[in-house]
């Protein structure tokens, strides 16, 4: 059971931020996750230069704090996406210019299919993994879109299966997995069982106050509750279905303890979230977890990141997408433990059951 080891401020200047929640994910976790997900140095990558390149050297100062913050003891979860936020187009530039940037020439005609992109990316996460000494390693996160083409997606798995090979005769003792987001969509939930020959777990992404309560249409704006009782009896049971005889990993989960308002974007809507909802999501979650043997668990945020979303504010930043999960935390905005907190370090608590 672990978090991310992303703070709750994304102000540079406050560094408070940063030991805090290395503090708080050590003391209520067992394993710390970090999560790779802004881009990929292409060309260094390729050339094998990630390690030297003055124009990565941002990336290197990464690893070195990501270092400190895992308790000695603790289980690595490492996450890297090939892909962009889109979940279907090839991960853009990250320099120290910034954080998935455009794709320059010729990465930005490249596809999944092309030597070069494969070459870079198993070079990229041999170089994560030489750094950080991973127990698990997601070399493929949330693949398995809807808004895939079918030839796109080909190409997609054709990559897969050689990162996958390619791991595991270089790492043969690495845990390796791809995550599959679980947002009851069928052409989802085919994709995500095309990607589990080439993953050792059922590796899941999963937000279930976005997708899985039921909603209502209301002047365009879907309306709904987070409320855990109102999802599918088997919402987690069933994803064992994607590979059976293979344990699932909650790569990434969360739920809302407040409102959350998205009318204004491009995905309207209006979810009512509240900290007894959030509490029962936690005890629901690690209950059906324990009771399908599941390998672990992540929570995607142990603080809100009201802090964050202001700094972000001041900035000029304000896409409320970018609010959707600032919500989810164990512990509220104002650094107060909410009741989920409890429900969690008690089951942190527990022994595990033995697996026969």
């Amino acid at each position: 059971m672990g978090f991310t080891t992303y703070p709750y401020d994304v102000d540079p200047a406050d560094t408070d931020s940063v030991s805090y929640t290395s503090e708080k994910i050590n003391a209520y976790g067992d394993i710390v996750a970090f999560h790779f997900d802004s881009g990929i140095p292409w060309n260094e990558a390729l050339a094998g230069t990630v390690g030297t390149s003055s124009l990565v050297s941002g990336i290197r100062r990464d690893l070195d704090a990501k270092k400190t913050q895992a308790k000695a003891g603790h289980k690595i979860y490492l996450g890297l996406s090939a892909l962009d936020s889109s979940r279907i187009s090839l991960a853009g530039y990250r320099d120290d210019g910034g954080d998935g940037r455009p794709l320059p020439f010729p990465w930005n005609g490249y596809g999944f299919n092309d030597p070069d992109v494969l070459a870079a990316y198993e070079n990229y996460c041999a170089f994560l993994i030489d750094a950080l000494r991973p127990d698990y390693f997601n070399y493929g996160i949330e693949g398995n879109s809807e808004h895939w083409s079918d030839s796109g997606f080909a190409a997609y798995v054709g990559f897969c299966s050689k990162v996958y090979a390619y791991l595991r005769a270089k790492y043969p003792d690495l845990k390796l997995l791809v995550s599959c987001m679980v947002n009851g969509n069928a052409p989802a939930e085919v994709r995500a069982r095309a990607l589990m020959p080439f993953s050792d777990y059922i590796g899941v992404s999963m937000y279930p106050f976005m997708y899985l309560d039921p909603v209502r249409l209301d002047g365009g704006c879907y309306v709904g509750n987070a409320d855990p009782g109102a999802y599918p009896s088997d919402w987690l049971s069933k994803v064992q279905s994607y590979a059976p005889g293979k344990k699932i990993a909650i790569c990434e989960t969360g739920l809302i303890a407040e409102d959350l308002d998205l009318r204004s974007t491009a995905f309207p809507l209006l979810k009512r979230g509240t900290e007894s909802w959030q509490s029962e999501y936690v005890n629901e979650l690690l209950s059906e977890c324990d009771s399908l043997k599941a390998e672990f668990a992540v929570w995607w945020e142990i603080r809100d990141y009201d802090a964050g979303w202001k700094w972000l504010n001041d900035l000029g930043i304000t896409d409320p997408l970018l609010s959707a999960w600032k919500d989810i935390g164990l512990i509220d905005g104002s650094g107060r433990e909410r009741p989920s907190l409890s429900a969690w370090k008690s089951w942190l608590d527990k022994s595990r059951k033995e697996v026969p």
